[in-house]
């Protein structure tokens, strides 16, 4: 540029000595044009405006030099000179203009390139995306590359210290490695003699090479250099999933081993308990002779104790196939009503043993569709949440009605209630709901079996202290509500 700038400015030296020597008939000041058309397309408009102004004074000078060798001033010279002067500001703006037509074109050209050249990377992204495993994407980065870059052959080859690895990842098939092997480099993108062959050398990692050889395509370098970190992105994706994929057969092959050992340990724990049970109560029916008043006393505890069991071994069955995602066996209509009083029949024992009141309203019927067991099992928690929290001599609440396409169950205690830290995991495995309390699976299965019945079961602060857990569950299409008259039981 300073080579340019320099010419020009002897450009106008050069003229001015020639317009000086020669006489004023002749028009050589129109040479003083070129200049500043040559600034112009070169340089900024300042520029251009400099070397404009000194072409004048230098057509100004000449004239004059030229008006004392000739004698005086000739008009015809006069209106030359002046002509000249007034096409030196045209050209200098004509020139301007078509400098920035041309950089707006060199512009467009360039920004057209380059979307071009991002269609194609990524095009070639979009090919080499998907579930892949790490060998596979680098089997097809190879054979992709190849046929876009024009190459004779491509190739990712592992390094292992100053030695190609084993595994090369090459097309066609057969490709050899060269024997030399490339040193070491900060550049992602290097072309490279090997063994007396032409490689583009990407370095993927730096223990992974992308090997092209002898490539036709022109801008190879640039374009590949913009790729390369999108295989770098693209492989640590593929591994991330090939690792995800190992970790999930491996969660799955436990979670199989849990399932079954959990499914063997209840199997086989309620043979011996039924078993055991069934004794107990023939000891008890006098089965085996008169038995005294304290021992008749243990055998009721451990009947007990042996239905606590039991229903452990159930709920850790369930648990097992809620865990597992099992299908769950076909529904039926259900009398709601009914399996919550069989329920609070079932539990007479413990309202009795520890002087609690149960007031249940319930309408004649309420059908949903359901499991039997399940929701056996769901009421059934609820009732036994409430009766072992419920102060000794207090009330249990129980409602159940019909309304808007759902059956609603509340059960209500005066109990110490849920602290608010710990609400949330509250309907989750093995939580410690409230003080003193249970084997933590009563809730959750609650939560897992209203779920998978289309319902929902939520924990409410009740007013003046206790708890108060709602179920709603959808209610089939003619279920009835007859009357919610309310009927006491009182143990």
């Amino acid at each position: 540029m300073r080579a340019l700038a320099l010419i020009s400015a002897l450009l106008i030296g050069g003229v001015f000595l020639a317009d000086v020597m020669t006489p004023q008939a002749l028009v050589v000041a129109i040479l003083y044009n070129v200049p500043i058309a040559l600034t112009a397309l070169a340089f900024s408009p300042r520029f251009t405006a400099t070397m404009t102004f000194l072409a004048l004074l230098a057509n100004l000078g000449a004239g004059i030099l030229n008006a004392q060798q000739g004698g005086g001033l000739d008009a015809t010279a006069i209106l030359n000179r002046s002509l000249t002067a007034l096409s030196f500001f045209l050209v200098a703006l004509l020139s301007l203009q078509a400098a920035q037509s041309s950089g707006r074109l060199a512009e467009v050209r360039l920004e057209e390139r380059r979307t071009k050249r991002e269609r194609q990377l990524r095009q070639l992204v979009e090919d080499l995306s998907g579930p892949l495993t790490p060998a596979e994407l680098l089997e097809r980065s190879a054979l992709v590359l190849r046929n876009f870059l024009e190459a004779d052959a491509a190739a990712v080859v592992p390094l292992k210290g100053r030695e190609w690895g084993p595994r090369v990842y090459a097309t066609p098939k057969g490709w050899a490695t060269p024997e030399e092997v490339p040193s070491a480099s900060q550049k992602p993108v290097r072309q490279l003699i090997l063994s007396g062959r032409i490689f583009l050398c990407g370095q993927i990692r730096p223990d992974l090479l992308l090997l092209l050889e002898n490539i036709r395509l022109e801008g190879a370098v640039p374009f590949l250099s913009e790729l390369i970190p999108a295989l770098q992105a693209l492989l640590g994706k593929a591994e991330l999933f090939a690792r995800l994929q190992r970790q999930q057969t491996e969660l799955t092959h436990r979670n199989g081993v849990i399932r079954d050992l959990i499914y063997a340990f209840s199997h086989d724990l309620r043979t011996p308990l039924l078993a055991n049970a069934m004794n107990m109560r023939l000891a008890l029916e006098g089965a085996y002779g008169e038995l005294s008043e304290d021992f008749r006393k243990n055998l009721k505890n451990g009947l007990e104790a042996n239905q606590d069991l039991l229903e452990l071994a159930d709920q850790l069955l369930l648990v097992a196939r809620f865990e597992s995602g099992e299908d769950s066996p076909p529904k039926a209509l259900l009398d709601l009503v009914k399996l919550v009083q069989e329920a609070i029949e079932r539990l007479s024992g413990l309202w009795k043993e520890r002087g609690l009141q149960v007031e249940v309203y319930t309408p004649e019927r309420l059908e949903v569709a359901g499991r039997e067991g399940e929701l056996r099992r769901l009421v059934q928690n609820l009732l036994d949440n409430a009766a072992r929290f419920a102060p000794p001599g207090s009330q249990v609440e129980v409602w159940l009605e019909g309304e808007r396409g759902l059956a609603t169950l509340s059960v209500a205690d005066r109990g110490p209630g849920v602290p608010a830290e710990i609400r949330e995991r509250l309907f989750t495995r093995f939580s410690s709901n409230r003080a003193g309390g249970g084997k933590g699976l009563g809730l959750y299965l609650a939560r897992q079996i209203a779920e998978s019945h289309g319902g929902s079961i939520r924990y409410l602060e009740r007013p003046g202290g206790g708890s108060l857990f709602q179920v709603e569950l959808p209610l089939s299409d003619r279920s009835i509500t007859i009357n919610s008259d309310a009927v006491g039981v009182s143990e």
